[in-house]
């Protein structure tokens, strides 16, 4: 159920969570006081209404915002905008499960919201065959790597849904490739020592996310261009 929001006069604008109040028109959050922020939490609470998505094809502002990131027309397939929730929408598992939920406000607290029906999914692309997985944190991120090798998007940087030990055995190496900020770092290091016994793990760390490197450069350091990833990490 919505409720107005006081704050923007939005009349089905503010959903309440067990953590606070969050308005999908105006993107502003009200944490329960003495309550910290967990985006998780929040996350979990988004009850999955496919109609509530009112899904239609990307505005010029969205097309724009994906095109610094090299995604272009030819990768639009299964990414649309949901005037709900104004945000980019990355649908998965079969389309109708799973949805990843992208803000291209960068100001806004939480860019990344989660609706999903009650089975789980992992956003995942096979195209390339068995021999490598990378594994990264976000949908934009896997799209740009799955030009290249199998791709699965974390979600964040939790890796403790057993769906990906599945999906792991069926590799024969795994790369762990997440963001360049601190938390990503910190979980690449956690995830090879975690999934060392299961396979053979190759560490990815460079300073910028997956998804900001050119086509060029993410090339490069997929290959093993070890001398090119030594100029891009920390």
């Amino acid at each position: 159920m919505r409720y107005k929001c006081e704050n923007c006069g939005a009349n089905r604008g503010l959903a309440k969570y067990k953590t606070g109040e969050w308005c999908f028109s105006c993107n502003k959050f009200l944490p329960i006081k003495n309550l910290e922020l967990n985006t998780s939490n929040l996350l979990e609470e988004l009850k999955y209404n496919p109609t509530d998505l009112n899904l239609i094809e990307l505005p010029l502002k969205a097309f724009l915002w994906l095109q610094k990131y090299y995604i272009s027309n030819c990768k639009l397939e299964d990414i649309k905008w949901s005037n709900s929730y104004n945000r980019i929408c990355f649908s998965f598992g079969n389309n109708l499960t799973s949805h990843y939920l992208r803000s291209i406000i960068e100001t806004d607290r939480n860019k990344w919201l989660l609706l999903e029906k009650e089975e789980k999914n992992i956003f995942n692309i096979q195209k390339h065959g068995f021999n490598e997985l990378v594994i990264v944190e976000d949908p934009i991120s896997a799209i740009r790597v799955s030009d290249f090798v199998d791709v699965v998007a974390l979600g964040g940087t939790n890796f403790n849904s057993p769906l990906l030990v599945t999906l792991f055995l069926n590799y024969k190496k795994l790369t762990i490739w997440l963001d360049g900020d601190r938390a990503g770092q910190t979980a690449s290091d956690k995830f090879r020592k975690h999934f060392k016994l299961l396979k053979p793990i190759k560490l990815i760390k460079t300073k910028k996310d997956p998804k900001n490197h050119t086509p060029t450069e993410m090339e490069e350091i997929l290959n093993d261009r070890i001398d090119f990833i030594k100029s891009t990490i920390h």
